[in-house]
């Protein structure tokens, strides 16, 4: 088996995913707040992020034997960063809904995928162990991450937000 380093950055790979998805949700209520997109419209934004999520997750879990899950991480980063530079145009709703259904599908591919490669890296024994700490860290990324997007967007606004979350998956790209 891997060393203990190699589940680690598993681990940080999938809390940076699941801390991703609540950054984007925090997005919303800016956009609504700046009155570029309606109330209605927060809602409509918000399933697709969810539904994407889903239906990719249950379809990628039923399917995982068909692909190589470090391929499937290739793909969810590769969805990231086109649903991030969308981003950049907040102003068109169709390139929004774009946006964050190509940001929920990412989400559901690289959570799937990251299970799978950790399921991998350990024995059966140790597995709920493992996985328990990666729940962990995933809960501590989901605080995290909306303190440090407050943050910037009280010192750079929604594009520092945007800016913000493409490093992030720049960064994560390096892993």
């Amino acid at each position: 088996f891997p060393s203990h380093d190699t589940l680690l950055i598993v681990a940080i790979l999938q809390s940076l995913l699941k801390g991703f998805s609540v950054f984007y949700f925090l997005l919303l209520p800016i956009l609504y707040a700046t009155h570029i997109i309606s109330a209605e419209q927060v809602g409509y934004i918000g399933a697709l992020l969810i539904v994407g999520g889903l239906v990719v997750a249950f379809t990628v879990t039923y399917k995982l034997h068909v692909r190589s899950n470090e391929n499937l991480l290739q793909v969810a980063l590769v969805m990231l960063f086109a649903g991030n530079l969308l981003l950049f145009y907040p102003h068109n709703a169709w390139l929004l809904c774009v946006a964050y259904l190509l940001i929920g599908v990412a989400n559901g591919v690289g959570i799937s995928a990251t299970n799978a490669i950790a399921a991998q890296f350990t024995s059966q024994g140790k597995r709920y162990k493992a996985m328990a700490k990666m729940s962990m860290l995933m809960d501590a990324m989901r605080i995290v991450y909306p303190i440090i997007a407050g943050a910037i967007y009280a010192w750079t606004g929604f594009m520092g937000l945007v800016v913000f979350a493409l490093l992030n998956v720049i960064g994560f790209s390096v892993f």
